[in-house]
């Protein structure tokens, strides 16, 4: 048997048995054991068991992990008594019949593994909650996955909330349309079969690690909007910016009304679509990989008002300084000034646009923060601004084209913009898209969200 205990002077005795495979460990919520502590990152390390034998890498921590208090480099075999520090949390290694060194024996010769029996903890299964099994009321052999209120049953259902563990007789069943939901008897928490929970889980850290490397996951990104209801929701948008358009091209029409109109629609419109840009950004960052649904509007300032005052600042922040030099200049601006102005505008936008969603707040597009930010995921940072901006010209290119053709052109104009809305709607999803998937694959790098406050990097409580 080979477990990590607790060493952690009088804190709560705690034992995790490394089973047969890959973990990750950190605070994340995908992750296969949580570790809820400040020192320790959102994907700290990955645990992996080999035939008695356990490796350790660490997945570029903030504050690394320590064997015998020396910092891994690159993955490192646990051997029986070491101790391992996981940022500032110390557990001990207890390994028994393991292969050190050599050849590794035939399978045959490997010595035969008898299962743990149950403990508190498990690495596979996030258990930090579970609630302590009753003594079995029945005698019988042991299982592998006891219920939690039942040690001599099997456990087939594991709440989505609190990780507890239940055999059948144990969940609460609901009938529906939909057809027999499963609840906990503990906190009320949805259940699902431990099978498919734990295949997420494990689709998810194959995620998280592909978005790690943009590159990975390109084709998944532009096929992002279509996925399961995606098609309808992309309608949706494309009905709404549609709209927008129209209404844009009437009030053109209606004189000095027309120009309060103008504002009025544009805010609105750029508010809701914002919002649901930001609603994108933060599914993607939280590993969803589906189309998130539209947001509610059931405040004018949270849904609409502040969305797009964000927007507009983001984009004051980045374009204001180059677009102030070229309005108070005129013809006579010095393309050296205002091209690196552009440069940067462009540079600093995007990832702005991800530090502000994440934070709902203005305050996160903090120049210093966001630059810094830019340096952590530098080589994702790239592809991720060339896909941004790329989307944003050819949506862009479209609507200018549709700009300068003749009226009389009717038809063809009617069929171009008939079929630039929706390529527009597109491409907006496929930025948000972009910008989530750059905090999904790095946020241990990034460190924006703190463990107690959840505030943005140097912003604080007062302000």
């Amino acid at each position: 048997m080979s477990q990590l205990k607790n060493m952690i002077s009088g804190g709560k005795p705690e034992v995790i048995i490394l089973e047969q495979g890959t973990f990750t460990l950190g605070r994340d919520q995908g992750c296969d054991y949580r570790l809820e502590h400040p020192s320790v990152s959102t994907i700290h390390c990955e645990i992996r068991r080999d035939h008695g034998r356990v490796f350790v890498r660490d997945l570029g921590s903030t504050n690394g992990t320590f064997i015998e208090e020396k910092p891994l480099a690159g993955e490192t075999e646990l051997l029986s008594g070491q101790l391992i520090r996981f940022g500032e949390l110390p557990w001990r290694f207890e390994g028994t019949a393991l292969h050190v060194g050599g050849a590794k024996p035939a399978a045959s010769e490997q010595p035969e593994e008898k299962e743990p029996p149950p403990t508190p903890i498990s690495i596979g299964i996030n258990r930090s909650t579970k609630a302590p099994a009753e003594a079995a009321t029945n005698e019988g052999p042991p299982v592998q996955r006891p219920c939690d209120k039942h040690a001599n049953k099997a456990a087939l259902y594991i709440c989505k909330n609190c990780r507890s563990e239940f055999c059948p007789e144990c969940v609460r069943s609901r009938k529906g349309n939909a057809g027999t939901k499963h609840y906990c008897p503990i906190c009320s928490g949805r259940c699902e079969d431990i099978g498919a929970f734990e295949l997420n889980i494990a689709e998810q850290s194959v995620a998280r690690e592909r978005s790690r490397n943009l590159f990975l996951c390109l084709g998944e990104v532009f096929r992002y909007p279509f996925r399961a209801s995606g098609i309808v929701l992309m309608v949706g948008g494309s009905l709404l910016m549609g709209g927008y358009q129209f209404m844009m091209a009437w009030a053109s029409r209606v004189g000095p009304f027309g120009i309060g109109a103008i504002i009025l629609f544009t805010f609105l419109f750029v508010g809701y679509f914002t919002a649901y840009l930001h609603k994108i950004v933060l599914a993607s960052a939280n590993g969803d990989q589906e189309l998130p649904d539209w947001p509610d509007f059931s405040s004018l300032w949270d849904d609409i008002a502040l969305p797009a005052l964000h927007f507009i600042g983001v984009w004051l922040i980045s374009f204001g300084p180059v677009q102030y030099y070229v309005f108070r200049h005129g013809m006579e601006a010095n393309p050296w000034v205002w091209i690196p102005l552009l440069l940067v505008g462009l540079i600093y936008f995007p990832m702005a646009c991800l530090s502000v969603a994440m934070f709902n707040t203005l305050l996160a597009a903090n120049p210093l923060t966001v630059f810094a930010s830019m340096f952590k995921v530098l080589q994702n940072y790239y592809l991720a601004s060339f896909i941004f901006w790329g989307a944003f010209l050819t949506s862009f290119a479209l609507d200018f084209v549709l700009a300068i053709l003749p009226t009389n052109l009717l038809a063809v104009r009617l069929v171009l913009w008939a079929i630039s809305v929706p390529i527009s709607v597109y491409l907006f999803v496929i930025e948000a898209r972009v910008l989530g998937l750059i905090y999904y694959g790095n946020s241990d790098k990034l460190g924006w969200f703190k463990e107690k406050d959840r505030m943005p990097p140097g912003v604080t409580q007062d302000q």
